[in-house]
């Protein structure tokens, strides 16, 4: 275990991994333990430092009372079937602690317009979100739920689109009813202005926030004005009363084939005219896995040039992890 010394107290800090340094800070009630689950991710690429504050986990006690006057906590009532300790503010995500049915985080500030969980089953795929709006009085935060806008946008799987372009899709639905409900009169005073996805490369997930006009992220519009100011309205599909939109990934060169990508949609809604983005949930995939299950699963039929095409992606990938034999004469 490691300490340094604050104004004559051990404070207790945690290094992982190497690279650029990042470190992250605790909220109330949080501990070095708080981020267990995210130790492995935050530190391939860099050097993650955590620490206790005074009063926390393994630093000291503080001699005086505690000053909560930079600190907001969002505190919100657990629907039935969500037991997840992240809850995500406007797109970020904050590990929190549950207590008495509530899920409780310390926002950085006094700025956040939504809330948002996330359900997940037994597999890690995500199955539903919930939405609450926050408002700010200078010392709290209220969150309302919104539950006409739950599983506003919801998450339908990952293929590949063999034929044109190729590249690794991912398909984000969105109930029509409720679609249609936002276009027009609105609901809970909430309009549609625009929704699509976005894509990243899932090691900068680390370092950037994985938010609409982030760094690092693609952007891809399904629904709402383009640069152009042409509207926009592009459905894959229609499912079990759910519009379903796409983003494809084209252009990953085979030395990418492994990479895993990070993707979710996102929707821009407008109330009383203020906009606020609201993010589905994150998942990442890379196509060479992808291609893998689709040949094992028995989705093409061997011959097929479907069944070829995901063959060669596969042994091109491969081909990327055999070392290369130099036939030169070695240096002396």
């Amino acid at each position: 275990m490691a300490y340094f010394e604050f104004q004559g107290k051990q404070i207790y800090y945690e290094e992982h991994g190497q690279g650029k340094p990042l470190l992250v800070l605790n909220g109330i009630m949080m501990s070095c333990r708080s981020w267990a689950e995210f130790v492995e991710p935050f530190s391939q690429n860099n050097r993650l430092i955590l620490l206790d504050f005074l009063d926390q986990g393994r630093s000291a006690r503080m001699d005086g009372p505690f000053d909560q006057a930079l600190q907001a906590e969002v505190a919100l009532a657990l629907p039935e079937g969500y037991g997840d300790s992240v809850m995500w503010l406007d797109g970020v995500a904050y590990t929190g602690e549950v207590r008495n049915g509530n899920l409780i985080v310390t926002a950085p500030d006094g700025k956040a317009k939504t809330a948002v969980l996330y359900k997940y089953d037994g597999s890690g795929i995500p199955t539903g979100m919930y939405l609450w709006s926050l408002s700010y009085n200078g010392t709290a935060y209220t969150a309302t739920p919104e539950t006409g806008l739950e599983d506003l946008l919801t998450y339908h799987g990952f293929s590949i689109r063999i034929t044109g372009k190729s590249g690794l899709r991912f398909k984000t639905g969105i109930s029509a009813s409720l679609r249609a409900a936002l276009t027009a009169a609105g609901v809970n005073g909430y309009r549609l202005k625009e929704y699509g996805t976005l894509i990243m490369n899932d090691a900068n997930r680390a370092q950037y926030p994985m938010i609409k006009g982030g760094q690092k992220i693609v952007e891809s519009l399904a629904y709402g004005l383009d640069s152009s100011g042409r509207l926009q309205d592009v459905i894959f599909e229609t499912v079990a009363g759910r519009h379903r939109y796409t983003s494809v990934l084209v252009g990953i060169p085979a030395s990418q084939y492994k990479t895993q990508y990070a993707f979710r949609g996102y929707a821009v809604l407008e109330k009383n005219g203020t906009q606020v983005i609201v993010y589905g949930p994150v998942v990442v995939r890379n196509i060479y896995g992808l291609a893998k299950q689709l040949i094992e699963k028995g989705s093409y039929e061997p011959g097929t040039d479907a069944y070829a095409f995901l063959q060669k992606l596969i042994s091109d990938a491969d081909a990327f992890d055999k070392p290369t034999v130099s036939s030169g004469n070695a240096a002396r």
